[in-house]
């Protein structure tokens, strides 16, 4: 009995070379996504932010922005009745450094006036161990901190102290439910020095490998429609 050597048809043979050709190219789209992974990961920049309210000299205008580690936040000057406020950087030294009023007494934060930070950007990117410090606050004077979901607008009060820069301060957790904090002072004038935490948030490069992983998944879906 002869043994029969079993003869595929030719389009069966090219069928099976396009089966192993799409299973190695979605195998090297595999290993790619991998190694996507592990470079978004490493590309993550985790660590310390802080905002310093000195950092840009005067002329200021009603409204002044601070980016750090890619994150921007805006500062907005009101009198209590939501007119804009000229802002003022102080940097006199001490405990007298921070953002307070050109046409105000020691050109700082008083009773009839407030400062609104805008922190959408900062509250998107997960800040833990949140604090502030507020300078140039004397015996008798004292500070508040209000929660707002409206521009102009003191808002809910959040927290209210005397702590003096450099001496920082923790922001109750609820500060992140509203996309403004307004600062005031009930009694005699302070500054806005500094605020901070940490962050966890993806670098450029990371949006970059992502982009480049989308790029070859979509050139290899276009060969094989071709």
């Amino acid at each position: 009995m002869h043994n029969r050597i079993l003869q595929l048809p030719t389009v069966c043979l090219q069928t099976v070379r396009c089966v192993c050709t799409c299973l190695n190219e979605w195998r090297l789209i595999l290993i790619a996504g991998t190694l996507m992974g592990i470079g978004v990961i490493s590309s993550a920049y985790a660590g310390p932010i802080l905002y310093d309210f000195t950092s840009v000299p005067n002329p200021l205008g009603t409204s002044q922005s601070y980016t750090q580690s890619g994150i921007t936040i805006t500062a907005y000057g009101f009198e209590n009745n939501g007119t804009p406020f000229q802002l003022f950087e102080k940097t006199d030294g001490g405990d007298e450094n921070g953002l307070g009023f050109k046409l105000t007494s020691d050109n700082e934060i008083d009773s009839s006036n407030f400062i609104e930070l805008s922190l959408s950007q900062l509250w998107a990117a997960n800040p833990t161990n949140l604090s502030m410090s507020i300078g140039s606050v004397q015996s008798g004077e004292s500070w508040t901190i209000y929660g707002s979901n409206t521009l102009g607008q003191l808002g809910t009060l959040l927290l209210s102290g005397n702590t003096d820069y450099p001496t920082s301060f923790t922001l109750p957790n609820s500060a992140i439910n509203f996309p403004f904090l307004s600062i005031t002072a009930p009694t005699g004038n302070v500054l806005v020095s500094t605020l901070g935490g940490n962050i966890n948030v993806p670098e450029p490069v990371t949006m970059l490998i992502l982009g480049s992983g989308l790029a070859m998944a979509a050139a290899v879906k276009k060969r094989r429609a071709a």
